[in-house]
Parts: structure tokens; sequence; C-alpha cells
């Protein structure tokens, strides 16, 4: 039987300078199989100057809420990119997050991208991820992007094997 409710309000507003987008994100425990009602949401304001464009964004994730894996701004704690563990906002327990992103038009087919992230997580410990993109415009409709990160992990072991880097590189054509 899953019948029950959830349900999800999103707002956004721009002021002078800034965009803001708020989220929360509910489910009733019994459409998960769980006795607590998994609860999650963000705020994100980003800013776009003549330089770049700059965001940042915390929310939560508890009760066993999980975000999509292509939630955020994140490289590494997602399931999307190419260096993606797949370690989702949520996946390792009550979830608190922030992250502060940057990104600049070099030259006309270039531009570069930095993202760093912090998660606490109540039962995995805490993440904290460095990352950067750049992308190449070769042509109309053809471009390579690549992607670098680092996950530093609370994992305790000797040889750091919990704290994976990452590096990746894709071409995308569109018609």
């Amino acid at each position: 039987d899953n019948t029950g409710f959830l349900g999800t309000i999103n707002m956004t507003a721009d002021l002078a300078m800034a965009a803001l987008e708020a989220e929360l994100a509910y489910k009733e425990g019994d459409l998960v199989g769980s006795t607590d009602d998994p609860l999650g949401g963000f705020l994100k304001a980003s800013f776009a100057t003549g330089v770049g464009n700059y965001a940042g964004v915390v929310g939560f994730a508890n009760d066993g809420f999980e975000a999509d894996g292509d939630f955020g701004p994140f490289l590494m704690l997602s399931d999307y990119s190419q260096i993606a563990t797949g370690q989702l906002i949520g996946s390792g327990g009550d979830t608190t997050f922030f992250a502060l992103t940057g990104d600049w038009k070099v030259s006309e087919s270039w531009g570069v991208g930095l993202v760093w992230a912090f998660a606490d997580q109540d039962v995995t410990g805490d993440a904290m991820e460095f990352g950067g993109t750049a992308s190449y415009a070769i042509s109309d409709g053809a471009k390579l992007n690549g992607v670098i990160g680092y996950l530093d992990q609370d994992v305790d072991n000797d040889d750091n094997s919990g704290n994976p880097f990452g590096f990746g590189l894709s071409l995308e054509i569109s018609y």
C-alpha cells in the first residue's frame, strides 16, 4: 500500500543583485517504509557580476530524506558527474550542508569554475568537497568539459582510501 502524502514547495525571488531560491520537501514515512517523515530543504542565493557568477547554498536532509543525485552544485557528493561518488546529500544520515561556487568566463571559448562544499552527516561523519571545472567550446555545438575534485571524509583508516580524488573529461555535442 503506497498511499500517503509527499510534496514540495519551491519559491524564487529576485532582489537588486541577487536571486534567491528556497525549497522544502516532505515525504510521509509510510511512502518510504519508515516511521519517520523525511524532510529536506535548502536556501540558495546567487549573484551575477561582470566578472563571474557566484552562489551560496545552505540546507538540510533529515529522517531519511535523500536528495536527488543531480541536486546542487556538487561534483562528488552526487551521482551525475564523471567523478561522482554516489554519496548523496542525506545518504549519510541527518545532514546539514552548505556550498560556495563561482564560475568565470575567461575568454569566448574558455570557462572555469570552483566548488567548495561541506556536509555534516550524523552517521557517516563530515565530508568536505573541493572541486573545479573547465569548459572549452571547440565549435558551435561541441564543448570539451573537465572536472577535478577531492572529497575529504571522516573515515577511520590509515591509508586515506576513504578520501577519493577524481578527474574526468567529457565531450558534449549538441545539435
